[in-house]
Parts: structure tokens; sequence; C-alpha cells
């Protein structure tokens, strides 16, 4: 690889956001993705939850994970339209590699391959799909659902993404998508009312890479604001030369 010869400057912008939206089934996790620029937005639905989606959007639906690959290496090649791609759920996605790793193995799922190897497998295969996804250019959303989980220390229940764990210190599909997200945001259900919890607390599991406020309303246009001013805020105006 030849070294460069120019600088580059490093933008952040609203159309290239990464992030991983959990929450609970029924709190417009959905509904929020495929409204985040939603004419350039390929929604890679593996659950069916689109069929609940007002509106016309661009929608696939992959039987196998070959398939999924298949669709990454598409976008990957960038002969498209797309500026973003939402993968819906994260937890349908594990079942499909999980599927497939155990069928490499002769078995019906990876957890049964002895001495972890389908596991192994599985999570690797991922891992490498979502690294291939995440080198683009493309805005990559990840929907999963929640999970709740006893935080011994403060005696309070946490809330993280429903994906699975690493074990025997080595890390899982839990740790690598919340390490390489940019943002991770819970999206919350109470009565009427829907809200995104954006920074990090005692109960829930989140982060974000431009300065935000601690929750806004469930609603992409507010949060596109939001987002574009926290990019804006820290795109510097004029590189700093030496």
């Amino acid at each position: 690889m030849p070294l460069p010869t120019a600088p580059s400057t490093a933008e952040l912008r609203p159309d290239r956001l990464r992030a991983l939206i959990y929450g609970s089934p029924g709190a417009g996790k959905t509904t929020f993705a495929a409204a985040w620029f939603a004419k350039t937005n390929l929604l890679i639905d593996l659950e069916g939850g689109t069929r609940f989606l007002p509106g016309e959007h661009f929608v696939v639906a992959p039987k196998s994970y070959g398939e999924f690959s298949q669709l990454v290496t598409d976008l990957a090649n960038g002969e498209h339209q797309y500026k973003t791609v939402t993968i819906d759920t994260g937890s349908a996605l594990v079942d499909m590699a999980d599927s497939e790793a155990g069928q490499r193995y002769g078995k019906i799922a990876a957890g049964v391959v002895e001495f972890g190897k389908g596991v192994a497998d599985r999570d690797g295969t991922i891992r490498k799909d979502l690294t291939r996804l995440l080198a683009t250019d493309l805005g990559v959303l990840l929907v999963c659902h929640a999970m709740r989980v006893a935080d011994e220390e403060s005696g309070t229940d946490l809330f993280l993404p429903a994906l699975p764990t690493g074990s025997s210190g080595k890390p899982g599909i839990r740790e690598f998508a919340m390490g390489r997200f940019d943002n991770i945001w819970f999206a919350r259900k109470n009565g009427p009312s829907r809200d995104l919890v954006l920074q990090p607390n005692g109960k829930y599991e989140c982060k974000s890479r431009v300065p935000l406020p601690e929750s806004l309303p469930l609603d992409a246009r507010e949060v596109y604001s939001a987002v574009k001013a926290g990019c804006d805020a820290l795109n510097p105006a004029t590189p700093i030369t030496t």
C-alpha cells in the first residue's frame, strides 16, 4: 500500500451515521431507522418488521446468511444508489449465521459443535461482514432487541443489546458491535410516548460519538437535527496546518 502524498480532512456527517439501535419490541426501532434518509436507505429485513412500515421503502429480505453476505459484497462494491443500510435485526442475523455455521459441521446449530468451533465460526463470519460494511462510506444502522441483566454492584437492572456475548475471555458479537459502532442508542416506550436514550446512565448502555442530549423524542427529523448540530460542532472549519 503506497503512503499518502496529501493530507485528508475527516468529516462527520449524519448520512454516514453508524448506530446500534436497540429496545423492546414495539418501541419503534424499525420505524425510526427506516425514516433515516429513507430515499437512500436499504432495509435488510430479516424478521419481517418492515411489513408494518407506512409509505414506500427499499426492502430486501435475504432467506439465508449466504444471501446476506452477498448483499454485503454488492453494497461494498459501491455500484448502487444507497447511502445507508439498515440491518433489522441483529438477533435474526445471528440466528441465520448460527444455522449455517452448524451445517458446515453437520450439526443443527453452531452451539452444539464440539469445542466451541461452531460458535467461533459464526461469530467470525458476522464480524467479517460487519467489518466490510463499516469499511465503506455507507451509514450503517443495526437494529437489535434488548435484554435485561442484573447489575450486582448497583442492585438494579441494566439493558443491553440482545447479542451473544463472548466466553473464555474472548469478545463476542455484542462486544464487537458495541465497540465498532459510534453510537449505541436505546429506543424506549413509556405508554403512548417514545424516546431515544442517547447517553449512558445506570440503566441503559449507550454512547454517542457527537455531543447530544441525554434523550430525544423518537423522531428521525429531530434526532437528525441534533446529530447534524453535533457533527458541525466537531468538524473543523479550517484544517490545522503546521
